[in-house]
């Protein structure tokens, strides 16, 4: 095995094999209210007693139009699901019942990747659907992309390599 063969075995093995660093987790709320937001990974909640982890102030978009909200996240003792405050109308509250969204400490949350069915909290007749995800950094999608460049230039050198004729030899 030749040395380029071993660099690009060793590019395609670690790009296969790396796991992106989460810069940010996604959530994207659909149902009789629509709306997303970001959190940083990790997360440092703005208060967290034992029964839920808070954010406050988050950048967010509901029902299409941009607003600041008010977060907070129950552990399933405290009956799981979240609820949302609009900061500039306090008339747009919502509380979702469900599961626990997240693992781990309130202090510390990490949030569960996947999509979770919601409810009202009150026993409404809303219907929600909850899809968290998590958002690479920039530094991983970089690494990916020149991974994949590195090993296609090895794979197009290979396929380039000139065969050379036996001459004078009968």
């Amino acid at each position: 095995m030749t040395i380029r063969s071993a660099c690009v075995a060793a590019t395609l093995a670690a790009g296969l094999l790396a796991t992106p660093v989460a810069a940010a987790t996604l959530f994207r709320l659909f149902g009789d209210a629509n709306g997303d937001f970001t959190l940083p990974s990790p997360l440092v909640p703005s208060q967290s007693p034992n029964a839920y982890a808070a954010v406050f102030d988050t950048p967010a978009s509901l029902n299409g139009s941009p607003s600041r909200i008010d977060l907070y996240f129950y552990v399933q003792a405290s009956g799981g699901g979240f609820d949302l405050q609009d900061t500039s109308d306090p008339d747009v509250f919502f509380q979702f019942a469900g599961p626990a969204l997240f693992s781990g400490p309130t202090s510390n949350p990490a949030f569960g990747v996947g999509t979770y069915q919601l409810t009202d909290f009150g026993g409404g007749n809303g219907r929600y659907t909850l899809v968290i995800s998590n958002v690479p950094e920039p530094a991983s999608w970089a690494l990916l992309i020149a991974g994949f460049g590195l090993t296609g230039a090895g794979l197009r050198q290979r396929r380039h390599a000139a065969i050379i004729p036996d001459q004078g030899r009968s």
